[in-house]
């Protein structure tokens, strides 16, 4: 996947609508700031890399935004050598999208990073397509990879931690369940009561982090997926899905 093919299949119609482009350079710093305060985590694609990192720092004396390293050194080596950047992600469920020139290399709090230009304009996008629904535990809406697809020994269950139309983000995986970002799980089941919805799922990043809980802080891996090709109706069941989640969650306790 090139960059500008990553720009079309992540709503590339919607990057050209001049309603979501902002251009005064105040608000431009103000969201940049803000990302970078949250530690947003981004994706960043350039030639047929994507690679996910965090934003550090974004100054608007200088016009300079800064943004982690990633682990592998020949990735790093070839944004380096990009000509032009795509950076995406979300603040409070709107999606952000902006384009910048090449990076040049960083220190930050001694530590390898890089730095660009702020963008001359950035998007940003509040479409129901781009609303992620949160999913409690609670809520019986689950995935199952039955066994005996994609080379899989045993059904494998995950929790849906979050779902929209275009995608799910998945954690809770078993031991050895590491699918790296590209993988098709095929034949994914999703329990969305009181229907069920079969459908391929591409994994587009695996993120880490940790949580705190009551017995101390976990690690959580969390695999964020898109509907590779939803059936006739599926759009429908989602939909209906994430309006029962939100009704829930706005119900009073």
């Amino acid at each position: 996947m090139t960059m500008d093919d990553h720009s079309a299949a992540t709503g590339g119609s919607d990057l050209r609508d001049e309603r979501f482009r902002i251009e005064a350079p105040l608000q431009i710093a103000t969201l940049l700031n803000e990302l970078a305060r949250r530690r947003a985590l981004v994706s960043v694609a350039f030639g047929t890399d994507v690679m996910v990192t965090v934003l550090l720092n974004a100054d608007p004396g200088t016009g300079v935004l800064v943004f982690d390293a990633g682990s592998n050194a020949d990735t790093n080596s070839r944004l380096i050598d990009a000509k032009r950047l795509a950076f995406e992600t979300h603040l409070d469920r709107i999606r952000v999208v902006f384009y910048t020139d090449g990076a040049t290399a960083w220190d930050w709090d001694k530590a390898p990073a890089f730095a660009v230009r702020f963008p001359a304009s950035v998007q940003r996008i509040q479409r129901r397509d781009y609303f992620r629904a949160y999913v409690p535990m609670a809520s019986g809406v689950r995935c199952d990879l039955p066994a005996g697809v994609d080379a899989r020994p045993a059904p494998v269950a995950l929790r849906v931690f979050d779902i929209s139309v275009t995608g799910v983000a998945l954690v809770d995986g078993p031991p050895g369940f590491e699918p790296a970002p590209g993988t098709v799980l095929h034949d994914a089941v999703f329990a969305l009561p009181p229907k069920s919805l079969k459908v391929d799922l591409e994994v587009m990043y695996r993120r880490e982090s940790s949580v705190a809980g009551s017995g101390g802080t976990q690690s959580m891996v969390r695999y964020g997926c898109r509907f590779v090709s939803l059936p006739p109706g599926g759009e429908a069941l989602i939909q209906r899905c994430i309006n029962q989640l939100e009704r829930e969650r706005k119900t009073p306790r």
